[in-house]
């Protein structure tokens, strides 16, 4: 029987979910305070080891990057890391206060490419890709995910945001949450 949770990019995986951040959590210029884990799936592997393998999607209120790029997320397979940011300069960090918002982000690889794409309320808003690390194999091992929290600090990102996330439960989403989804295709 396949995994529920299996994380295999040669196949798809796509997330989608309705997301409403709390304007009582934003810090005193308004902003999401930190990085906030909205889904973290984890084999449990270092980031050291061949065998690492993440799935961490995320909301910062990064002010280095005027909240530009709200959204982001933490490829990981191995030794191939893509880190990347959604949202541009249109859809910014105050877009997502006290306003239920319809997320969905799917990732696909290929032998030429990554591709990843953000749909914003059921429009596709961007899609971005990545030529040099095509071919993220499927992440094995015993994968743990939760919601609204991380399952442990990522490292070896490139994304500086990232290496802010605290570990064990922490970086918590403060909000609501709605109809969370996962696929296994894009």
């Amino acid at each position: 029987r396949e995994s529920n949770l299996r994380f295999d990019l040669s196949k798809g995986v796509t997330t989608e979910f309705w997301v409403n951040f709390n304007s009582s959590w934003t810090n005193t210029s308004g902003d999401i305070p930190g990085n906030q884990v909205l889904f973290d799936l984890h084999n449990g592997a270092l980031s050291s080891s061949v065998g690492y393998g993440r799935l961490l999607i995320f909301a910062t209120g990064s002010k280095n990057e005027a909240g530009a790029d709200p959204i982001r997320v933490h490829l990981a397979s191995g030794s191939n890391v893509w880190d990347v940011g959604f949202g541009g300069s249109t859809f910014t960090t105050s877009s997502l206060k006290d306003t239920w918002n319809h997320i969905a982000l799917s990732f696909v690889s290929s032998s030429t490419q990554l591709e990843a794409k953000f749909y914003l309320n059921g429009n596709l808003h961007e899609t971005e890709t990545n030529t040099t690390i095509a071919a993220l194999g499927e992440v094995t091992g015993s994968l743990k995910a939760r919601i609204g929290s991380g399952v442990t600090a990522p490292s070896g990102s490139t994304l500086g945001s990232i290496s802010s996330l605290e570990t064990n439960g922490h970086s918590p989403f403060y909000g609501s949450m709605d109809e969370f989804r996962y696929w296994k295709t894009a």
